[in-house]
């Protein structure tokens, strides 16, 4: 039986491509993940406050505090819909919904 020949191989495999990118896309580049890097601290700390404020005036009962901050972290940074420009439940409603809990 003759063996399987590929015409063609996917340019990761064998041929190194020869690319010039600028400087100038570096520095940027360097500036955009910089940038990101800070939203994602101001995030966190977003996050860090909120939970604190649930801990202490007590906002969620029956869950541990990993189960809170995994639903709030869920909820925030991925309950946005993009289509609709907003958040489609409320947070109570999201937790209801899930057929771990019954919101009282």
């Amino acid at each position: 039986m003759p063996s399987l020949q590929l015409s063609h191989s996917p340019p990761y495999c064998h041929k190194i491509m020869k690319v010039k990118i600028k400087a100038e896309l570096d520095d940027e580049a360097f500036k955009t993940g910089d940038f990101i890097q800070e939203l994602g601290k101001i995030q966190d700390e977003y996050l860090d406050k909120l939970m604190a404020k649930v801990k202490k005036e007590k906002w969620i009962e029956g869950m541990t505090e990993i189960q809170i901050h995994d639903w709030l972290f869920d909820y925030c940074f991925n309950g946005w819909d993009n289509d609709k420009a907003g958040f489609e439940d409320t947070f109570s409603e999201t937790i209801d919904k899930c057929s771990k809990y019954e919101v009282e």
